[in-house]
């Protein structure tokens, strides 16, 4: 396994880029606002690696979520068992990712999955990515439109999350110029 973390936003941003190219094949604008948005929401921009309220360390629990995607281990499982088991050219990028040697394939036991999604940034956000592209509606290009997306997507109508903490996340972390590309 390999263990990568981005110590900025600029970083992270970059990150972000490489990842929905990687997956995407194409530079999407709208997607890189949603993601860095989702990163900055959720974890402050990877400041909060387990959510808060849960031990830090995944072998004390595997309740929560985790990484700077905050991303449950069940939602990573059934990203496993109800997608990529259908999308193995999808599921080879994702492995070698995080894989230094590539088995056939095979679905991660939840603690790997922590671990990967905790100490893993690239791992984590190729998962995010692939959470949002399960979904085939079109990605707004506008602020208000992203962070609804991200609402209704991601954090869901149960979730504690609003439109109003992401557009303040967003602004936050000064992440309004990649806005401009999607103009």
């Amino acid at each position: 396994m390999i263990f990568k973390t981005c110590a900025s936003t600029k970083a992270i941003v970059s990150e972000i880029r490489s990842v929905q190219i990687l997956i995407d094949k194409v530079l999407r604008p709208e997607v890189v606002a949603l993601m860095a948005g989702t990163v900055a929401v959720e974890s402050n921009m990877g400041q909060h690696r387990r959510q808060i309220g849960y031990p830090y360390f995944p072998e004390s629990s595997l309740a929560g979520a985790f990484g700077i995607t905050q991303m449950e281990i069940a939602t990573a499982q059934d990203i496993f068992r109800n997608y990529l088991t259908y999308r193995k050219p999808l599921w080879n990028q994702l492995a070698d990712l995080w894989l230094s040697v590539k088995p056939p394939f095979f679905i991660p036991d939840s603690n790997q999955l922590a671990y990967q999604l905790m100490y893993d940034d690239t791992f984590s956000l190729a998962m995010m990515r692939i959470h949002y592209r399960r979904d085939r509606q079109v990605i707004p290009k506008d602020l208000e439109g992203i962070a609804k997306a991200w609402k209704s997507w991601y954090n869901t109508h149960l979730g504690r999350g609003t439109v109003e903490k992401f557009i303040e996340a967003f602004k936050r972390h000064n992440l309004e110029y990649l806005l401009e590309d999607t103009r």
